[in-house]
């Protein structure tokens, strides 16, 4: 019986991906015109498949490795300043699915990589009362009692220096539900990239794909991450019946 549903806030929540993408176009089209060679900022639909789901300044490194700092800095100052021009919709459905987990006793918890703008996406919406636990990545570069204080974001919140797919990431929420006597057996992870789906398999944990992220049908689950397509969902919006359905909740 599933206890704990462990959601990524990018994809399964925020539906950001095509202003991310939107972002790392117009950053591409910026360093073209500032002189940087096309070829080496070509991109394909795959490279976003590949190596999205990382902190972003990695995600550009990994989507383009050739460029050198300056170059990277100009698509996730891109990346950045979008982001807050303009409002980051909702994954169809996801608020109320996740009123209805709460509603239905389930501990949730918000695993993300997201290190910028966490607490301004949760505020937005009202999502905060909504989980249980909040943990985020934070650069190793930063002491975890730096300025930014964990509460203002969450009042069970955690930062982690650690990012999926690295198990390590797992490990503060893995300790917080061990206290409550919530085990591996009983938790779900939820996620849109194949950087979540590794976690969870590095991890030991049930993973439930969706379909609202750069992996955006169940084909391109099979295709790239190998993963069943009765662990696959168009969105959390089908979460409730999942579980009754297939994990016998």
């Amino acid at each position: 019986m599933i206890k704990l549903i462990i959601f990524d806030l990018d994809g399964p929540i925020l539906d950001s991906l095509s202003k991310s993408q939107e972002s790392v176009l117009q950053g591409i089209k910026k360093l073209i015109r500032n002189g940087t060679p096309p070829q080496k900022v070509r991109i394909t639909e795959e490279t976003f498949v590949k190596h999205w789901g990382y902190p972003g300044l990695k995600t550009s490194k990994l989507m383009f490795p050739t460029l050198n700092k300056k170059e990277l800095t100009v698509i996730t100052d891109c990346w950045r300043k979008n982001e807050l021009k303009g409002k980051i919709p909702l994954v169809r459905g996801a608020l109320k699915t996740l009123k209805t987990m709460r509603k239905k006793g389930f501990f949730t918890a918000l695993l993300t990589a997201r290190f910028e703008n966490l607490e301004f996406h949760l505020r937005k919406y009202s999502l905060e009362n909504l989980f249980d636990i909040v943990q985020s990545w934070r650069p190793a570069t930063l002491p975890l009692n730096s300025k930014i204080k964990p509460e203002k974001i969450h009042k069970n919140h955690i930062f982690c220096h650690h990012h999926k797919p690295d198990p390590r990431a797992l490990n503060p929420i893995l300790k917080w539900a061990r206290k409550r006597g919530i085990f591996k057996k009983e938790m779900v992870m939820i996620d849109d990239t194949l950087v979540g789906l590794e976690a969870a398999k590095n991890s030991n944990i049930l993973f439930l794909g969706v379909c609202t992220g750069p992996m955006n049908s169940k084909e391109k689950w099979q295709k790239f991450g190998k993963l069943n397509k009765n662990y696959v969902i168009s969105s959390i919006a089908e979460l409730p019946g999942w579980l009754k359905k297939c994990a016998g909740t």
